[in-house]
């Protein structure tokens, strides 16, 4: 049976979107502001690319990479190192890629990084204290 709904259902939806979103956890556990440089590994047609990439951007005014090609582990590098990424958003699989280039503390410069997540799957232990 289909339901309808009245059009003030939709406002405290979008006032849960801004405060547990961006006011608790970007805000609030990433400290995401207004000089952070964003970049998701995933695209924003995923949920968490969605909200990594665009939602924490809008919502903190943080600046945002979007990159059109596959985040393969050398073009996420390259990528990082180019736009000074403050905050990057990964998955467990590509940090283990990443994990795999070798001499990466001689071919990028990723000082610019202040904090990683992940999120998607859960992230080995070893993947974790190896980066």
């Amino acid at each position: 049976m289909a339901k309808t709904y009245k059009y003030e259902h939709f406002i405290p939806q979008y006032y849960n979107i801004t405060t547990s979103c961006i006011e608790n956890y970007a805000m609030g556990v990433l400290g995401i502001d207004s000089e952070d440089i964003l970049f998701s590994a995933s695209k924003v047609f995923f949920a968490y690319g969605l909200g990594n990439a665009l939602l924490y951007s809008l919502g903190t005014g943080a600046s945002a990479v979007l990159l059109p090609d596959r985040p393969l582990p050398e073009t996420v590098f390259e990528t990082i190192q180019k736009y000074g990424v403050t905050v990057f958003f990964g998955i467990p699989t590509l940090y283990a890629n990443m994990l795999r280039v070798e001499n990466v503390e001689d071919k990028y410069d990723l000082s610019s990084l202040r904090i990683c997540t992940s999120a998607g799957e859960a992230l080995p232990q070893d993947v974790f204290n190896e980066w």
